[in-house]
């Protein structure tokens, strides 16, 4: 005898977002990014920039766990890391122009979404 499948509302939204999750991963590669980059870039501020203790969570992450996304996005000349003046261990985040254009680009694929 055979167990049926049964689906919940959590399988849905799994299923769902991991749908979502594909698409915008799709147009992300194209703009030799990812969707973790360009949540980070639209959770900067593009006028004083941001710390990036601010930044993970509202990312739902450890602000430890953000090095290898800033590292990239670092290499990819999108931003700038700045120690804090009065506490060396925050570190501001601003954006570089060409960061601020693909800050644009993300908001422009998310509201066409």
């Amino acid at each position: 005898m055979s167990k049926k499948h049964t689906e919940t509302i959590d399988s849905k939204l799994k299923t769902a977002w991991q749908i979502v999750s594909r698409m915008y991963n799709t147009e992300a590669v194209l703009h030799d990014a990812t969707i973790a980059m360009a949540h980070f870039l639209l959770n900067i501020d593009s006028k004083e920039g941001s710390f990036a203790s601010d930044i993970a969570p509202q990312l739902g992450m450890e602000s430890t766990s953000l090095s290898r996304i800033i590292l990239s996005l670092e290499e990819k000349k999108l931003i700038v890391r700045k120690s804090d003046k009065t506490d060396k261990r925050k570190i501001l985040i601003t954006l570089t122009k060409k960061g601020k254009e693909q800050k644009e680009l993300a908001k422009k694929y998310c509201a066409q979404f």
